[in-house]
C-alpha cells in the first residue's frame, strides 16, 4: 500500500450530470493543493469554474443523470488511470481548506486505503432509510424493497453510516476495487441512494474492507473544509 505524503500528485474529482429539473453549479476551489489536480466529468458544455479542468463526456441512453454521474463516484480505478490517490466530492459541495491536510490530520499516520466521513445525523441505514423515504429522496419503494431484503440478511442496527460526499481512496488497491464493485452492483439492484448500500457491502465483506469513517460530531470537521451548496431549480 502506497503512502499518502505532502508531495504524492492527487485527483479530485466530481461529475455532474444535471436533469431537467435542476442547474448544476459547479464551485471554484477557495483552496488548492500542489499536486492535486481538479477534474469535472460532465456533458454540459455550460459548466465551469475556476480552478477545475472539465473532461467532456457522453449521455448513456436509458440512465438516470444520477446514476451516470454516480459511475464516475463508485469507479475512480477505472476513469483516474494515472492516478494512485482519489477524492471524490459531491458537485454541490466547494472547498474551504487544504484536503491533503484534512487527510493527513485525520489519518494520524495510520494508513487506510478508503476514508470517508462518518455522518453526523444518523447511525443506522434503517433510520436513514426512513427519513430518504420521509423527505422524498429516492424511490420509496425501491428503499423499501432494499431495506426488507438487508434486514433479511441479518444486517444489524447501528452499524455505523457514512456521509459519501466525499471519498478518498487508494483506488487502485485491490481491496478497494472489491468494495466498489460490489458497491455498484447494490445501486444497480435497489435504490440511488449510495449511503444505504455501502454500509451493507462494508458488512458483508467484513475484515476485508480496509476503511476508516471520520467523526464529524455536528458537521464541526466538515464544516471547516467544506461548503454545501443546494440544487438550484432549473430556470
Amino acid at each position: 500500500m502506497l503512502n499518502l505524503t505532502k508531495d504524492c500528485r492527487v485527483a479530485v474529482y466530481t461529475s455532474i450530470y444535471k436533469s431537467d429539473n435542476f442547474a448544476n453549479v459547479l464551485h471554484p476551489p477557495v483552496c488548492k493543493d500542489k499536486n492535486f489536480d481538479y477534474l469535472c466529468f460532465t456533458p454540459h458544455s455550460s459548466i465551469r469554474a475556476n480552478g477545475w479542468n472539465i473532461i467532456k463526456t457522453d449521455w448513456t441512453a436509458g440512465v438516470t443523470p444520477r446514476m451516470q454521474a454516480k459511475k464516475y463516484k463508485v469507479f475512480p480505478h477505472r476513469y483516474l488511470q494515472g492516478y494512485n490517490f482519489s477524492i471524490w466530492l459531491d458537485g454541490s459541495f466547494a472547498i474551504k481548506d487544504s484536503l491533503r491536510r484534512l487527510l493527513i490530520a485525520k489519518m494520524k499516520d495510520k494508513e487506510c486505503p478508503f476514508v470517508l466521513f462518518r455522518n453526523y445525523q444518523d447511525n443506522c441505514i434503517y433510520i436513514s432509510a426512513n427519513r430518504c423515504i420521509g423527505t422524498g429522496f429516492g424511490d420509496p419503494e425501491k428503499i423499501k424493497t432494499q431495506i426488507y431484503a438487508y434486514s433479511d440478511k441479518g444486517f444489524p442496527n447501528d452499524f455505523g453510516l457514512p456521509m459519501c460526499g466525499m471519498l478518498y481512496r487508494q483506488h487502485n488497491e485491490p481491496s478497494v476495487q472489491t468494495i466498489m464493485e460490489m458497491w455498484w452492483h447494490e445501486l444497480q439492484k435497489h435504490s440511488e441512494r449510495d449511503q444505504l448500500s455501502l454500509p451493507y457491502v462494508l458488512w458483508k465483506l467484513g475484515n476485508k474492507a480496509k476503511y476508516m469513517m471520520i467523526q464529524n460530531t455536528k458537521k464541526g470537521i466538515w464544516n471547516n473544509y467544506f461548503a454545501a451548496y443546494t440544487r438550484k431549480k432549473a430556470g
